[in-house]
């Protein structure tokens, strides 16, 4: 009695399907088993080569057209003798034993209804074989978060029988059951498709697909069809065989999801991104503005622009600052980002709205580059999760609506960056990332130099790690981007340096500024929800100094332990968490006050001035460890992720709003009362030296005569120069409304004579003035800021690396 029936579906393959015919006898089942030929009307001889076999039960059926495969294996099954079925691709050889295996295994498994042996290639390496059947979140995981195989075949693990969702109908044993409960293949399909769908019949059913592997067949893979599908576009068989099965809607839909993931690649996770970061900064989309602690953000821009007018590039003195005398301000103050905002006022942007834009900006580039950090280091969605939490977090709330601190808020698009680009020059020791590098150092640098210092331990911590784990390869060039970043940056960077003895710095650090009132309690950090517009170092004021709840509970708790039972599996990943979370405690502990002999010990950490500034690095590495920590989680990743989202939000989003809101545009912002303000904040930090303390007045539109007599037909005041035409009657002595400064030259008529900045006289105190004598007639006057050899050293150096990295970026991509 006839147990199993084998068909065999031939068209113009006459050698392999006799050679597929030859491997089953060959094999010497025990199984009783028939052999069935449906030829589709070959056209190769091929129903002639066959009837010379002289085979024990080998049938053959001759269509006289191509039915299909589907119908041909149809037809081999109505006539099948056996319960059991196995439906053979012709381009296969099946191995000693197969045949009984399958047999065997299906017959004793009550609940099987399709079985597949393991596929092998014609060198005896194993096939992927079996499927995941498409769904549409399947689709988004593979297309949109770059989950690689989803959709594509795959080998099961083990060596045991392995239930799974779908086999390839290469070789494809049907139970009784399945027969009964299914039936027959479905003859909408034509060719190929018609496999998988059997497999999502068998399964709602309640019968299993099983693999296995002891059961071993060599496939041709692609010989037995004219038409087939490369392993890369694998889904358009999964695909299509929903537009059968499912019908028309979740075929459309599952086409698009994938169409989009593969055409737009990458777009599509941060465009989502994008959207969904929109809720904290919507508030700044609207006209108008909002008052902010540090309220010379567009102030500092105008003045900007003042020096872009006159082409002072780098620009160091601004002329309305100090009370209109003058200041050094971005000698000293970092520059970046108010050359940004000079160029968006240059485009249309009111100085107000480029302020708006600048913080816009800062959440929009912070996400994405802290998306492309993680996604390099684990995967797509993992990095969509870090960025959305490294937005959603209180700080970057106080950063802009509390404080309206630019410069620290942009300070944390380069931490990333920095993170980003070092990893992927110490991986491929590529160009383009040693030019990344130089660029994000300065940018950091000539965002938040203090920032910039600070983070530097943690930044070689992290290159120490990579030049470990790649055996110190691209170690020159590592160094040869962060010499470049520095020569870039070396014309802010020296003047800082060395010119620092030149101003009134005592101001930034005592009084209010003084750090040890500024260390932040344990609930405060891990505990506090309070929010307010209040400032630190006031008990009664509120000013949230979080550091997240999700944050630093998946960080510092739930992220360790992860790493700890997957280090096996995972170790760089879980090495990664452990070094993130020590580093995250490091960082929290200096802001408390039991860090204090740390901070006694390095005295420029006063300069930071609040030690919750570090704030900003604490939650970048907690948010690393975030990523990582998703990564990390599997299965659950996606649950998880979408659960710390949801939570950082609910918790967060109420903080992203301004305290008020005003109705106003520049002319309102720097004209009355407003203006005057905008003159005199902060003005004792970074004051020339020479003058005793800050100016009680605004600086007079003229210089004073203060001695002789003397007539200015014309006068003007310009960035970084003052110029006249005075008339003088015998000799004069004139006091120019400008503050003394090294550089600082006064020219006569084009010649240069020398002046001073001691006489005080009618001063309440010593301002220390640029004084000069004039003597008789009519004169140009020319006062102006001029490099001094430490800025002109720092400018040649800067030159030179722009040089370079001009040099670089052509080679880079020739």
């Amino acid at each position: 009695m006839i147990e199993l029936s084998i068909v065999i579906v031939s068209f113009n393959t006459r050698k392999l399907t006799i050679e597929s015919i030859r491997s089953i006898y060959g094999s010497k089942p025990k199984t009783k088993f028939e052999v069935i030929v449906v030829d589709n009307a070959s056209s190769d001889g091929s129903v002639k080569e066959i009837k010379k076999l002289h085979f024990k039960d080998l049938r053959i059926i001759e269509n006289k057209e191509n039915l299909g495969f589907a119908r041909a294996n149809n037809q081999g099954i109505e006539v099948a003798k056996g319960e059991y079925v196995l439906l053979l691709n012709s381009d296969t050889k099946v191995q000693k034993g197969a045949v009984d295996e399958l047999y065997n295994f299906a017959k004793n498994t009550d609940d099987a209804g399709v079985v597949g042996p393991r596929l092998l290639n014609p060198n005896k390496s194993v096939q992927p074989s079996v499927f995941r059947l498409p769904n549409i979140f399947s689709a988004i995981r593979q297309y949109i978060f770059g989950e690689e195989g989803l959709l594509d075949k795959y080998v099961p693990r083990g060596l045991l029988p392995t239930p799974v969702e779908a086999v390839v109908g290469a070789a494809f044993l049907i139970t009784p059951k399945a027969l009964k409960k299914v039936g027959r293949l479905d003859e909408r399909y034509f060719f190929y498709f018609e496999d998988l769908d059997y497999c999502r019949g068998v399964r709602r059913t309640g019968l299993k697909v099983y693999y296995l592997p002891e059961a071993k067949v060599i496939h041709y893979h692609g010989a037995s069809g004219k038409v087939g599908t490369s392993q890369g576009d694998q889904w358009k068989r999964l695909i299509l065989s929903s537009k059968v099965y499912h019908g028309l809607l979740k075929y459309y839909l599952l086409t698009a999801i994938i169409r989009t993931g593969q055409k737009f690649g990458g777009i599509v996770p941060i465009s989502l991104l994008l959207i969904l970061i929109i809720p904290v900064f919507y508030q700044l989309t609207r006209f108008g503005y909002f008052p902010m602690q540090d309220d010379l953000q567009a102030f500092r821009i105008q003045q900007m622009d003042k020096c872009l007018d006159d082409f002072q590039i780098p620009c160091r003195w601004v002329p309305d600052a100090g009370y209109q005398y003058g200041y050094p301000q971005f000698n000293f103050y970092p520059p970046l980002p108010y050359y940004l905002g000079a160029v968006l006022h240059r485009v249309g942007l009111q100085y107000i709205d480029a302020v708006k834009a600048l913080f816009i900006l800062g959440y929009v580039l912070s996400a994405v580059v802290m998306y492309l950090l993680i996604k390099n280091l684990t995967d797509t969605w993992s990095g969509l999760i870090g960025a959305l939490l490294y937005t959603y977090i209180p700080y970057k709330a106080v950063e802009v609506y509390v404080r309206g601190a630019l410069n620290e808020f942009w300070a944390q698009i380069f931490f990333p960056l920095i993170f980003w680009s070092s990893y992927k020059l110490i991986k491929s020791g590529k160009t383009r990332y040693l030019i990344w590098l130089a660029v994000s150092l300065v940018m950091l640098a000539t965002t938040h130099l203090l920032m910039a210092m600070v983070f530097a331990p943690i930044f070689i911590v992290w290159v120490l790690f990579w030049l470990g784990q790649n055996k110190w390869k691209n170690l020159l060039r590592l160094f040869a981007g962060g010499f470049l970043g520095f020569c870039l940056s070396a014309f802010f960077v020296l003047p800082v340096a060395f010119e620092r003895k030149f101003v009134h710095v005592e101001s930034l650090l005592s009084g209010y500024f003084d750090y040890r009132q500024h260390f932040v309690s344990l609930q405060k950090l891990f505990l506090s929800m309070e929010w307010g517009y209040g400032s630190s170092g006031f008990p009664n004021e509120k000013l949230n100094l979080s550091l997240g709840i999700i944050h630093w509970v998946v960080g510092l708790l739930i992220a360790p332990v992860l790493a700890l039972v997957l280090y096996k599996k995972k170790k760089k990943l879980s090495i990664l968490v452990f070094v993130f979370s020590i580093l995250s405690l490091f960082t929290i502990f200096m802001m408390h006050l039991r860090s204090s002999f740390i901070w006694s010990r390095i005295p420029i950490l006063a300069w930071l001035q609040f030690p919750w500034r570090i704030l900003a690095i604490s939650i970048f590495l907690l948010t690393l460890t975030v990523g990582l920590a998703i990564c990390l989680s599997g299965k659950f990743k996606y649950i998880l992720g979408i659960s710390f989202v949801l939570i950082a939000f609910i918790l967060y989003f109420p903080f992203f709003v301004p305290k008020d809101w005003l109705a106003i545009s520049d002319s309102d912002k720097f004209s009355g009362i407003n203006w005057e303000k905008q003159l005199t904040i902060s003005i004792f930090d970074y004051l020339p030296i020479y003058a005793t303390l800050p100016p009680w007045s605004k600086a007079p539109e003229l210089p004073e005569v203060l001695e002789g007599e003397a007539q200015f037909l014309e006068y003007r005041k310009r960035s970084n120069f003052q110029t006249g035409i005075a008339r003088v009657s015998g000799e004069a002595l004139i006091r120019l409304p400008l503050f003394d400064f090294p550089g600082m030259v006064v020219q006569i008529d084009g010649q240069e004579v020398p002046h001073w900045n001691n006489d005080c006289r009618g001063q309440r105190y010593c301002l220390g003035l640029i004084t000069f004598n004039l003597e008789n007639g009519t004169h140009t006057i020319l006062a102006k800021l001029y490099d001094t050899p430490i800025r002109r050293v720092g400018n040649i150096i800067t030159l030179g690396g722009i040089g370079v990295l001009v040099f670089l970026v052509i080679k880079s991509r020739r």
